[in-house]
């Protein structure tokens, strides 16, 4: 877990270091491709239930981001 977490942060450093952006839009299709529980009917479940999601995994939600 620690590897894919060091791994990521170092794929994401060299896109921004090479230009690589991604939109908020394409966030929220990785998301909902990703993990389609938090999409039922295709709404969203909210803010709350995504962070309570990410919390059991320990993860963190992005600030920046909106979906």
């Amino acid at each position: 877990m620690v590897d894919e977490m060091i791994l990521q942060r170092a794929l994401a450093y060299e896109a921004e270091a090479l230009g690589f952006q991604v939109t908020d839009a394409q966030v929220t299709d990785a998301i909902r491709e990703t993990i389609p529980s938090l999409f039922p009917d295709g709404k969203f479940v909210g803010k709350d239930a995504y962070a309570a999601m990410l919390a059991q995994q320990n993860s963190r939600s992005p600030s920046s981001r909106t979906i």
